[in-house]
């Protein structure tokens, strides 16, 4: 009895210091605010409400930002301006992220991709180019061999889906999943994967090159859309594989021309998985930026947008190629 008293005791001790704990993160709250320019919009949807930037004039492109801890359209923020000069440029924020609602639900691979048709249908309303990074990539690529009349060009940066991102929820990934979801364990736990510490390192080692961008003002953005309200549950779906989505099937039947572009340096998805890609799809344009991570339309703004805007025009020729990165971003 007196063992039991103890535990409960313990019990009691660690729940009251999590909820201490999640209460000092809650109180620090700050609301999340747009860091791209052009015109604000929103597109409401059955699940939520997603908000986008558009700016510029001509054929539309799409920017779709990778999914991740610290993910957000602002990561399409320096190619979204350039591109802009010649193009109307739609930067959305997935449902579940940046300024987009975040419902306490979970999401899906399938959920994501009808969302996304239905915003080139509803809110671009012309066949767009869209370039998709990370996990982002084969929900375009799926919508792209579905509805082929939404798109017109596809860009894939970085992406999963041959490699990496294609297998079934496992047990243990469920569990992580409900762990997240769960109020008061969950919320600590978020917290903790959240904090600056945690997104600084993911930052400067996983998503970076050059540590140098990992700016403490751009930490403080992350942790900023980190602890918006439910921003933990489209990460928990993520990491336990909702998301995941093969394009065995989809990649080598699109009618669109395609472009795959990496950083020499990526992490999380490591270039080496583009052999995958090309033997799926030979006819691909395949190219790569030295001197970057995980994403290459950040590092190295200039040449990414060069690269997309020849490409677009026709102007891209010769075999693959290895681009300098940028030694400074501007």
């Amino acid at each position: 009895m007196r063992n039991r008293t103890l535990a409960l005791m313990g019990l009691a001790a660690a729940a009251g210091s999590m909820a201490y704990a999640n209460h000092r993160v809650a109180a620090a709250y700050r609301p999340i605010h747009g860091e791209l320019d052009g015109r604000p919009d929103i597109h409401t949807w059955r699940d939520g409400i997603v908000y986008y930037h558009v700016k510029g004039e001509g054929q539309p492109i799409v920017l779709l930002h990778d999914f991740g801890i610290a993910a957000g359209s602002y990561q399409m923020q320096p190619t979204y301006d350039r591109l802009a000069q010649d193009y109307r440029v739609y930067a959305p924020d997935w449902l579940g992220f940046g300024q987009s609602t975040r419902p306490a639900a979970d999401y899906t691979a399938g959920a994501y991709e009808q969302w996304l048709a239905d915003f080139l249908a509803e809110a671009v309303r012309e066949p767009a180019a869209l370039v998709a990074a990370g996990v982002a990539a084969p929900l375009a690529a799926r919508v792209a061999a579905r509805q082929p009349q939404l798109v017109s060009n596809l860009v894939l940066v970085c992406p999963t889906g041959v490699e990496r991102g294609t297998g079934v929820p496992t047990d243990w990934r469920r569990g992580l999943r409900a762990l997240l979801k769960a109020p008061l364990l969950g919320t600590f736990v978020w917290n903790l994967l959240a904090s600056r510490p945690s997104l600084a390192h993911e930052l400067r080692s996983r998503l970076f090159f050059d540590p140098a961008l990992m700016t403490p003002e751009l930490v403080g953005y992350a942790w900023i859309t980190t602890h918006q309200p439910g921003a933990r549950f489209a990460l928990a779906s993520l990491w336990s594989g909702l998301l995941n989505l093969s394009l065995a099937g989809d990649l080598p039947a699109l009618a669109q021309p395609v472009m795959i572009v990496w950083g020499q340096q990526a992490r999380k998805v490591p270039v080496e998985d583009i052999q995958a890609f090309k033997r799926l799809r030979p006819d691909a344009r395949y190219r790569a930026f030295d001197r970057c991570g995980q994403w290459p339309q950040y590092e190295a703004a200039n040449g990414f947008s060069a690269l997309l805007r020849n490409w677009l025009q026709g102007k891209d020729t010769g075999a693959a190629a290895i681009f300098p990165g940028e030694v400074e971003p501007e």
